[in-house]
């Protein structure tokens, strides 16, 4: 009889959270596990054994879980008459990279589409004016 206590899926799960055991399986196999503990006593090469199979079995069941999510909803692409950073900079006569951190810094309306900014011209304008001292 081992002289170990056998941890329950429970503990073993609540130690080694499902995404960290999913990682641990993936990275290595079984294989690789029993070679590094070969020279071991025959009790710790039990436990990890075990141990090895409650991983497998959390990493089993986190897998089917995620598997199981439906996929997040993209977000909504914005309205095509929404202006480029170099359009809204045109229009609003300063540099692209001004344009770029007032859509940062949410000064303006502005989405992040496929690595770029997006800016609502409605917006744009109403900023422009608020900087300009008529709204």
């Amino acid at each position: 009889m081992p002289d170990y206590p056998r941890p329950t899926l429970a503990e073993v799960t609540a130690a080694v959270p499902a995404p960290l055991a999913h990682l641990i399986c993936t990275r290595l196999t079984w294989d690789e596990v029993s070679a590094i503990i070969a020279g071991a006593p025959p009790s710790t090469r039990e436990a990890v054994a075990t141990g090895w199979g409650q991983l497998k079995l959390a990493q089993t069941m986190w897998a089917h879980q995620q598997a199981q999510r439906p996929a997040p909803r993209p977000l909504p692409e914005p309205p095509a008459e929404w202006l480029t950073v170099k359009e809204a900079a045109d229009r609003a006569g300063v540099d692209v990279s001004t344009a770029r951190r007032w859509a940062k810094d949410e000064h303006v309306e502005a989405r992040r589409v496929r690595g770029t900014h997006r800016i609502n011209p409605r917006s744009l304008a109403e900023y422009i004016e608020k900087r300009e001292g008529r709204g």
